[in-house]
C-alpha cells in the first residue's frame, strides 16, 4: 500500500465512526459486572452468586459467596484474578480466573477504613480510597500500606469511586461526581476533566463514554483518537464496560452485549 493510500485509510478510521450493535442478552438482575481482558463477563447477583460467561454468553464458571453478604462490587481488570468487595460485611475476596477464592481480606480486623473506592493495582495489589482521611492507598493482602497520597479539594471524588490502574496511569471516577481524576504511577496529580452527560466508566481505564440521544459515543482522552458509536434502544442505560471489541451494558432486563 502506498504511503498516500495508507494515510487516507488511517484518516478514514479516525474521522468516520464505526458502529457496534447488540448481539446478545444475558437475562437477569445483577448488582455489578465486569469484563476481563479476554472479553469474558463476570457478574454478581444481589445474593452474592458470582458467574463468568464468555463473549457468546456461555457459562464458564459459577460460585456462591452469599456467606459474605450481598450486592458485591467487581473488578476484573487483571486477566488472572478477580476482585470482589462486599460492602455489607467489609470482606474483600481475591478470586482466580475460575472464580475460586484465593485470599480473603477482612477490613473489620484492619484499620478503620471507610472505603469509598476500590480497584486492582497493575502489580497485583489493590487500591482503596479511604473516606475517613481522604487518602488514596495501595495495600497488599496483609493490609500493609505500600503507597499513599492525600486527596483534598477538587481531587477528592464525591461518592463511591471506581479506581483503574493500567500500570501507567490511575483513573478515579466517582459515580456521583462530574469529574474524572488522572494520576501517574508515582501518584503525581496530572489532570482533571469533566465527564460528559451520561458518562459511565470503561474497564480499561483510558476511555470515557457520553450518551448523546440514542447513541453512545466512545471517545479517547487523547485528542485525535477514534470515535465509535453504539446504537442503543430506549433510555435504560445504566453502566457500560469495555474489553477489546466487546461492550456490555446493564439494564433492568439483564446484560446487553455489543460488538
Amino acid at each position: 500500500m502506498s504511503n498516500s493510500l495508507f494515510s487516507l485509510f488511517a484518516f478514514a478510521l479516525l474521522v468516520f465512526p464505526g458502529t457496534m450493535r447488540e448481539y446478545a442478552l444475558i437475562p437477569g438482575k445483577y448488582s455489578d459486572f465486569a469484563l476481563d481482558q479476554q472479553g469474558n463477563i463476570i457478574m454478581a447477583d444481589a445474593e452474592g452468586i458470582i458467574s463468568k460467561k464468555d463473549p457468546a454468553g456461555r457459562t464458564l464458571a459459577s460460585q456462591a459467596y452469599s456467606n459474605h453478604g450481598g450486592n458485591p462490587q467487581i473488578d476484573a481488570s487483571n486477566g488472572l484474578q478477580v476482585l470482589v468487595y462486599f460492602p455489607s460485611t467489609r470482606h474483600l475476596l481475591m478470586l482466580d480466573n475460575q472464580l475460586n477464592q484465593r485470599r480473603l481480606v477482612d477490613f473489620n480486623t484492619l484499620e478503620n477504613y471507610q472505603i469509598r473506592g476500590l480497584g486492582l493495582a497493575a502489580d497485583g495489589n489493590y487500591w482503596i480510597l479511604d473516606g475517613r482521611d481522604g487518602f488514596l492507598k495501595k495495600l497488599d493482602y496483609e493490609g500493609r500500606t505500600l503507597a499513599s497520597t492525600m486527596l483534598a479539594g477538587a481531587w477528592l471524588p464525591n461518592g463511591q469511586t471506581r479506581i483503574y490502574d493500567d500500570g501507567q496511569y490511575l483513573f478515579l471516577a466517582g459515580e456521583n461526581d462530574e469529574t474524572v481524576r488522572v494520576l501517574n504511577a508515582t501518584l503525581n496529580r496530572l489532570r482533571l476533566f469533566t465527564k460528559p452527560a451520561g458518562y459511565w466508566d470503561a474497564r480499561d481505564g483510558n476511555l470515557c463514554y457520553a450518551i448523546d440521544s440514542q447513541r453512545l459515543v466512545r471517545e479517547g482522552i487523547s485528542i485525535g483518537s477514534r470515535r465509535d458509536t453504539v446504537e442503543v434502544q430506549g433510555n435504560a442505560l445504566q453502566r457500560f464496560r469495555l474489553s477489546g471489541s466487546i461492550l456490555a451494558n446493564r439494564s433492568d432486563r439483564g446484560l446487553h452485549l455489543y460488538r
